[in-house]
């Protein structure tokens, strides 16, 4: 049980669509997103980018373009969750992409966090090393669907979302 995301277009071939029926949550490169029951950070993420999505189908075309910056701004409070289990308010300044590493070392000495926190924070059952190592393949394959529904923008094929619980 979770969240299937898959991305449809008009002219979508069959071989493309046997490509998005993997186990696989990082087959975003595909049309294919996925975040179990237990990945509830995930599932906010994916609520929050695809809202319109949500309660059903929805054939109306997706706009990649207008909401690529939405999806990149969440990476930052993401992988700070991943990392320390906490939710953090980042300040504005703190949101660009460019310089996401500084900026999430500056946000862990603003929280007052030292390597000590991170390494025993959270409730996860895995290191929180871990728990961002996993985060960061995550989100990349949320990136590349993005890029592969805004390749198909660009190709006007209307590329919507059918989302599967």
């Amino acid at each position: 049980m979770g969240t299937d995301v898959y991305l449809r277009w008009k002219g979508i071939t069959k071989d493309e669509k046997e490509k998005q029926c993997t186990v696989s949550c990082v087959a975003g490169n595909d049309g294919y997103l996925r975040a179990s029951i237990g990945m509830l950070r995930e599932n906010r993420i994916l609520q929050a980018i695809f809202v319109d999505y949500w309660e059903g189908e929805n054939k109306t075309p997706y706009n990649f373009k207008v909401n690529y910056e939405k999806m990149l701004r969440l990476a930052m409070p993401y992988f700070l969750n991943c990392l320390t289990g906490k939710e953090f308010e980042i300040p504005e300044e703190l949101q660009s992409q460019v310089r996401m590493g500084e900026a999430i070392l500056t946000a862990l000495k603003k929280a007052g966090l030292d390597e000590g926190d991170i390494a025993a924070s959270g409730n996860n059952q895995r290191h929180p090393l871990d728990e961002l190592a996993f985060g960061i393949l995550w989100f990349n394959s949320l990136i590349n669907f993005f890029h592969l529904g805004l390749e198909k923008q660009e190709e006007g094929k209307r590329p919507y979302l059918y989302i599967n619980w």
